[in-house]
């Protein structure tokens, strides 16, 4: 009697423990499916590039409104690096990766947005705005490293015939700060081979070469030239968004087959049709520079943005709502603003560098992120269900609004010119060339690998609770 007595209290303690093993497996299951409200989720906090900080500045604005805090200060690519290895943000945004003697770790990488590293500048000519100025790679290495001293310099009027500006001077003006925007312009004038040094985030022209001026930051650059009582005669390296708010014309850059485009969001896009991946998910640009398309703009690249591996769940479950809404929604505003929409393999790539950090959401389908408008829905709850995506506009899609913006801020009113009327021609969309080919979908059905590692562990931790007294009562079976 005794015996059977304990026969019956070591099979209670098994289905208790059973129990008790179930409801946590199934809470830690569970839990994703039921994911936190916005409001439950902490501040995540970035820094870093400015090239990238006009769209950044708009998507934090956007999930602002869903209740989703996001602060981002543009303090230039260098400084978020160091910002981040300190441990002072959650994540960085560069136009570059980590340099030699950065000791960073427990990081990826991941595409933020794409655009042109453009070059603005501030000429008149009969107390006219001079907006359709053309120039080649080795020219304008030769104003920016004081060689060319003058805009009626041979090398530029023979490109600009009839050019003689107001103020014939030029005033090259360059970052004070570490800076990815020095970096690509000078990484793809290097690449050409017309820059003397290697690809560097710290070009000053006044130290090294002895003429024009410096600033600090995107802005920084941008307002001096963009100065009336400083700026004329004045050209700087800036995304092309920073021309556009100000209304200043680019320069029309000469690609390799001959002719001379402006930064739109098509040109980018079909320069970058030849960007390739590294492994980590860095850019390979050797093919955007000498891409034979007549339409590409030779200085095209994308921003990173590094997050942590390391990074506490709720953390990466913030950043994580952020990365889908700029990949998803958040890429159709940014022609409008003067960068130009990742094509899927870039889209894609970005899930995958948010898949490394613990906690992150799991990712909408790629069909449904190119579809958009699943931006509200997602930040809110981490899901995409119930979004309504179907009726969304294409975060694909070319509005020809942001050519239309470019071509005032960029001197598409000089359509006669036939370069410049090729500079603003349709040069496909952000799904041509190789995006077709490594673009996959984003939810493998089933299990993903977060929740599957959840699984493991949450089986594991039941056999622990049930071990013991299915043992004991084995033995006191036979007993």
């Amino acid at each position: 009697m005794h015996s059977s007595r304990d026969h019956r209290r070591f099979w209670v303690y098994a289905l208790f423990a059973g129990w008790l093993a179930f409801i946590a497996v199934g809470a830690v299951l569970v839990a994703p499916a039921f994911a936190q409200s916005v409001g439950d989720l902490p501040e995540v906090r970035g820094a870093g590039s400015t090239w990238a900080e006009n769209a950044l500045q708009q998507w934090r604005a956007d999930v602002a409104r869903f209740g989703l805090k996001v602060n981002y200060q543009g303090v230039g690519s260098t400084a978020g690096r160091t910002f981040f290895i300190q441990n002072q943000i959650d994540w960085a945004v560069s136009e570059i990766p980590f340099q030699p003697g950065e000791n960073a770790s427990n990081f990826a990488y991941l595409p933020i947005v794409a655009g042109g590293t453009s070059l603005m500048y501030n000429l008149t000519q009969g107390g006219q705005k001079v907006t359709n100025v053309r120039l080649d790679a080795p020219t304008i290495a030769g104003i920016f490293t004081c060689k060319i001293r003058k805009w009626t310099d041979p090398a530029i009027t023979s490109q600009n015939p009839g050019l003689n500006p107001d103020t014939p001077d030029i005033v090259p003006v360059s970052r004070s700060d570490g800076s990815g925007t020095s970096y690509q312009f000078s990484a793809y004038l290097r690449a050409v081979g017309v820059w003397p040094k290697d690809p560097s985030s710290q070009i000053d022209v006044q130290s090294e070469y002895g003429c024009g001026s410096s600033a600090a930051l995107s802005d920084g650059v941008a307002n001096y030239v963009h100065d009336d009582g400083r700026g004329k005669g004045a050209i700087t390296y800036v995304e092309t968004s920073y021309a556009i708010q100000r209304g200043r014309p680019v320069i029309a850059e000469k690609n390799a087959s001959g002719n001379y485009v402006l930064p739109t969001s098509q040109n980018v896009t079909a320069a970058l049709t030849l960007a390739t991946l590294n492994p980590d998910r860095t850019q390979n640009l050797g093919g955007v520079y000498t891409n034979p398309d007549p339409n590409t703009y030779p200085n095209s690249s994308y921003s990173y943005m590094i997050v942590r591996t390391d990074s506490p769940p709720p953390k990466s479950q913030a950043t994580g709502r952020f990365i889908v809404y700029f990949v998803c929604d958040g890429q159709a505003k940014a022609e409008p603003l003067g960068y130009s929409p990742m094509p899927p393999n870039l889209r894609q790539a970005a899930f995958d560098g948010m898949a490394q950090m613990p906690g992150a959401p799991a990712p909408p389908s790629m069909e449904d992120c190119l579809r958009g408008n699943i931006g509200e829905q997602f930040v809110k709850t981490g899901s995409a269900s119930g979004s309504g995506a179907a009726g969304g506009s294409g975060a694909g899609s070319g509005s020809g609004q942001a050519a239309a913006a470019a071509g005032d801020a960029n001197a598409a009113d000089s359509a006669a010119n036939a370069d410049a009327a090729n500079a603003g021609a349709n040069a496909g969309t952000l799904d041509s060339g190789n995006a077709a080919d490594v673009a996959k979908a984003l939810n493998v059905k089933g299990i993903g690998g977060t929740n599957r590692a959840l699984l493991i562990a949450g089986i594991g931790f039941l056999l622990v609770m049930l071990a013991p007294p299915l043992v004991a009562g084995f033995f006191g079976k036979r007993g």
